[in-house]
């Protein structure tokens, strides 16, 4: 949280990102997905039919957070965007109170 970038600005609609790099994106995106079927513990969520959500193996397609994907790319996923929204990169909102919290519980653990 303190660490990675975040979404900020004005979203924009892409109606077509199959010829994008996911590397390259921050957005929410719609995209086709393979899990493979040696995955014994798989990644991403899927609501199926019966607005039930599960894990699956296998192709499906849904809606996903980009750094979602990148981390299921590399667990083996295969991974298909096609469209989403995109944002601006901001730096972490919360950079400054997460060291200021940290901070404190460096201080208290000193005095106790």
């Amino acid at each position: 949280m303190k660490e990675f970038p975040m979404p900020s600005g004005v979203p924009v609609w892409h109606g077509n990102l199959e010829d994008k790099d996911l590397d390259s994106m921050l957005r929410f995106i719609e995209a086709y997905v393979v899990c493979p079927k040696t995955i014994k513990k798989p990644f991403l969520p899927y609501r199926d039919k019966n607005n039930t959500i599960i894990f699956p193996t296998g192709e499906f397609v849904g809606g996903y957070y980009s750094e979602e994907l990148k981390y299921a790319r590399g667990l083996g996923y295969t991974v298909v965007p096609i469209s989403g929204y995109l944002f601006e990169r901001m730096e972490s909102p919360f950079k400054d109170f997460v060291s200021s919290l940290f901070k404190s519980r460096l201080e208290i653990g000193r005095t106790h």
